[in-house]
C-alpha cells in the first residue's frame, strides 16, 4: 500500500517520496468569497449514495484515510478547472443543506445536512481559479502530471493508494 499524506491548512502533500506544493482554499460564505443572492455562485453537492444534488457552501477537504479510485483524464483545451487529469478519491462528508431565494442565490443554511463526494486532487489552471470547490489543488502542473503517473505506475502494479488527510491541531 501506498499512503499519500497531507494535513490541513499546511502548504504541502507528501507523495512518493517528494512534496509537492498544495492549496485547499474555497469561496464560501465563511470568508465572503462566494455571494449570498447570486445564483451564479450557488453550487450543487455531488452525492454517490442516489440522493438529488443539493444547495450547499462549499468547505475544505475532509479528514480521513480514503482510497484514491481512479485518474480521470480531463482532454477538452476548454476545461480550465480539471484539464489534464483528475485524480479522483471515494472522499465524502456531511455537508448543510442551503435554501435559494426566489432567483436561484443562496438565502441561508436550513439545518439540514446531506453528504456530498467528488473530492479529488487536480490542477486549476491559475489564469482562471485559484480555489476549488474542496478539492486539492496542486500548484504546478507539472507535479500533477508527475503524481499521475506514479499513482498509475503503483496502481498497475496492483498497489492500493491511500491519501491521508489530517487536522493540523
Amino acid at each position: 500500500m501506498k499512503v499519500l499524506s497531507w494535513t490541513k491548512d499546511t502548504a504541502y502533500l507528501s507523495a512518493f517520496g517528494r512534496q509537492i506544493e498544495v492549496s485547499n482554499v474555497v469561496r464560501n460564505e465563511l470568508n465572503g468569497r462566494r455571494k449570498l443572492g447570486l445564483k451564479s455562485d450557488a453550487v450543487l453537492t455531488e452525492p454517490d449514495d442516489g440522493t438529488k444534488p443539493m444547495p450547499y457552501m462549499p468547505r475544505g477537504f475532509p479528514e480521513g484515510s480514503w482510497k484514491i479510485t481512479g485518474i480521470v483524464p480531463h482532454t477538452d483545451p476548454k476545461d480550465h478547472y480539471l484539464n489534464p487529469y483528475f485524480i479522483a478519491t471515494n472522499a465524502h462528508a456531511l455537508v448543510e443543506v442551503w435554501g435559494l431565494d426566489a432567483l436561484g442565490g443562496y438565502d441561508k443554511p436550513t439545518g439540514s445536512f446531506v453528504r456530498d463526494s467528488g473530492y479529488g486532487i487536480h490542477w486549476p489552471d491559475p489564469a482562471y481559479s485559484m480555489t476549488t470547490l474542496g478539492c486539492i489543488r496542486i500548484v504546478s502542473k507539472q507535479d500533477l502530471l508527475w503524481l499521475v503517473s506514479q499513482i498509475q505506475t503503483a496502481t498497475a502494479a496492483g498497489e492500493e493508494i491511500i491519501f491521508a488527510v489530517s487536522s493540523a491541531r
